[in-house]
Order: structure tokens, then C-alpha cells, then sequence
């Protein structure tokens, strides 16, 4: 219990903005002739475009595309430590110390967990860091030709599965079982977005976003308030879109069975698997999560699409600052549910 409600405080439950989206920024700014412009870097990093942008005085631009450059080396340092195929990574050397008697964790790192950790517990372990067996099993990320495991090679990996196989110090964890591991895949990005915004306003920058392909968190001034909207991918046409949003302060991040799959015998596998059953999740097409952090709206997404559309949904109205848009299909059709402090500002664009 301790450790729920440090993390709970870590996380920064605030009263939640009312947006919520994926995929598109867009800015519609009506003061042309303002003093102040975008200061803009777009990098490849965690397997994904990123864009970090700041409004500032044109007399500060050098030194805001500076602070942006520090920002992105900020990111790249998550991603160096949380990457599980790099061999000396601090993951990967995590992993080994399965079943070893434990290992040391840098600052990011225990944050990392520490969130996850906080997640799992939230979702009833429908969201887990501690799922390497399953998704090393799948290969989603690892092989160019994919295939569905044997289903005895999946029981035999979700014994390997779920919180129960560490315990997790402030400054240690411990891997007990030697075949267990985590896989961070479902909040690192989200941990880093965080990262770069807060490391941008720590040194003053009032109005930024950074964008990483989906998983993105902004601040607003005077300047842009009420100018940003975000828009949500269809499901099923990668060049349309479900609705829209407004975002102003907060972050948002999605989870869609059309990002990361293969066809195998007219049977669609996606990457986000049921920590309980070992296979893809199967009730949703897509979930948009927004919240205070970046981190915690990627582990969340990430477990209410598991979760449903019904406990889903739920689990949204039942955390504090947290909205969502859930969609998914039901007889043939595809249908959403809102959480009540999204509904008012959601626009449906498709027919």
C-alpha cells in the first residue's frame, strides 16, 4: 500500500483535461503576427517518429533549440536503458539477474517499474512489465517472419508471467523466478515523453508538445490555448479519422490492433497480448487514454484494451483524472464508448 500511494503522488493526479486523441496535433493559431513562433525538431527514436515542439520569443530560438536538443538526448537516454534488445542495456541486465538475488536500479529505472508496478495493480494485471516470456515467445519486434506459437509453448510462458515473479524495492528488484523478465514496451515511451516535457518546463518553456507517434503530452499558454486538436486514426482506414478532440494541458496516448500485426490463416495477431491467456487481446480495436502523464496513459491504454470495452470502461470512470475513448466492434460494427468527461467536447468525423 505504501508503494500505491507514492506512485499514485508520483503520476500527479490532477484534474484531467478534457481531450483525449492519437496520431495528429493540429494547430489552427489565428495570431499570425504573433511575436511568438515554433521552435521544432523531428527525430527517430523508440522505434517511432518524434516530434518536440516549443512556442517562444523569436529572440530565444538558438537557445530553445538548444534546450529541444537537450530534450531529445533526454529521451535517448530512456530509450538506451529500457531497450531489451540491446544486450547492455539496463534492462536486458535486469533480466539476467533473474533468479540471481536481484539487481541495482538507476533513478529512470525504479521510476519505470515503480509506475508499471502501480498499473499492474491498478488493472488487476491486465497490464504487466513482467511479461518478457510472452512476448520474446511472439517475436512481435524480433522476426521478420512471424508466426503463432505452439499453444503449449504459451502455457508454458504464462507461468512466467504477472507481478508475482518480483518483488520491487526502491532501489532493487528482485526476479524470482529465473525464467521471468520485464518487457517495457507498454510505458517506456511514455515514461520518456514525460521525461522531455518536464525537462523543458524545468527550464522555463510554457508552451510545448512532444509527439512520439501517438504517446504525447502538452503545455499551453495564453498563446495556444484553445488552438490545439488532436485526432483520433480509424481503426480500420490508416488514412482517416474516428473524431477529434481539444488538448491543452495533459497527455494521451493509444493502443490499436492495426499497429504492429501479422495474418496467419485470415486471422489477424497484434501485438498487445492478454497477460492471462498468452494471446492477442481481442475485444478491442483501439483505446485512447488521457491523463496528467504520458506514462501512465500508455500503461493504461495498454490494459483497458486488454480489459474490454465493459471493465475497460470502468476502470476509466473509476481513476481519478482519467478519460477515455474506447472502440471496438460489435456485431459487425464498429461502435465506441466514451468515459462522461470526454463526451462533450468528442466530434465524430467518420460516417
Amino acid at each position: 500500500m505504501r508503494y500505491l500511494e507514492k506512485i499514485k503522488q508520483l503520476f500527479s493526479f490532477a484534474p484531467a483535461p478534457q481531450v483525449v486523441a492519437t496520431l495528429v496535433l493540429v494547430f489552427s493559431l489565428s495570431c499570425s503576427h504573433s511575436p511568438k513562433t515554433p521552435v521544432e525538431k523531428t527525430v527517430f527514436l523508440m522505434d517511432t517518429v518524434v516530434t518536440i515542439k516549443v512556442f517562444t520569443q523569436d529572440s530565444h530560438h538558438r537557445t530553445t533549440a538548444a534546450l529541444i536538443d537537450s530534450a531529445v538526448k533526454r529521451m535517448e537516454q530512456i530509450e538506451a536503458l529500457a531497450d531489451n534488445y540491446q544486450s547492455g542495456s539496463e534492462l536486458a541486465m535486469i533480466n539476467r539477474s533473474a533468479g540471481q538475488g536481484g539487481a541495482a536500479l538507476s533513478v529512470d529505472m525504479a521510476a519505470l517499474l515503480e509506475r508499471a508496478w502501480f498499473i499492474d495493480s491498478l488493472s488487476a494485471g491486465a497490464f504487466t512489465a513482467a511479461i518478457a516470456s510472452l512476448t520474446e515467445l511472439w517475436g512481435f519486434g524480433r522476426h521478420t517472419e512471424m508466426s503463432v506459437p505452439d499453444p503449449g509453448d504459451i502455457q508454458a510462458a504464462l507461468q512466467h508471467v504477472g507481478r508475482r515473479v518480483f518483488t520491487l524495492a526502491p532501489d532493487r528488484v528482485y526476479i524470482h523466478d529465473p525464467l521471468g523478465g520485464f518487457d517495457l514496451g507498454g510505458i517506456a515511451k511514455g515514461y520518456a515523453v514525460d521525461a522531455a516535457v518536464e525537462f523543458l518546463q524545468r527550464r522555463g518553456m510554457a508552451d510545448a508538445q512532444v509527439d512520439a507517434g501517438g504517446d504525447l503530452r502538452a503545455l499551453s499558454s495564453s498563446f495556444t490555448a484553445g488552438q490545439r486538436n488532436v485526432y483520433v486514426r480509424h481503426p480500420l482506414k490508416s488514412d482517416g479519422f474516428y473524431g477529434r478532440f481539444p488538448l491543452d494541458n495533459g497527455a494521451v496516448a493509444t493502443s490499436g490492433d492495426y499497429e504492429r500485426f501479422f495474418m496467419a490463416e485470415g486471422v489477424r495477431y497484434h501485438h498487445i497480448l492478454d497477460p492471462h491467456t498468452g494471446y492477442p487481446a481481442r475485444q478491442c480495436r483501439s483505446v485512447t487514454i488521457v491523463g496528467a502523464t504520458a506514462a501512465l496513459c500508455d500503461g493504461l491504454a495498454t490494459a483497458v484494451f486488454v480489459l474490454g470495452p465493459e471493465k475497460g470502461m470502468a476502470l476509466i470512470e473509476s481513476t481519478p483524472a482519467i478519460e477515455g475513448l474506447i472502440i471496438f466492434e460489435e456485431n459487425g460494427n464498429l461502435i465506441h464508448k466514451i468515459s462522461s468527461g470526454l463526451e462533450p467536447v468528442f466530434e465524430i468525423l467518420h460516417e
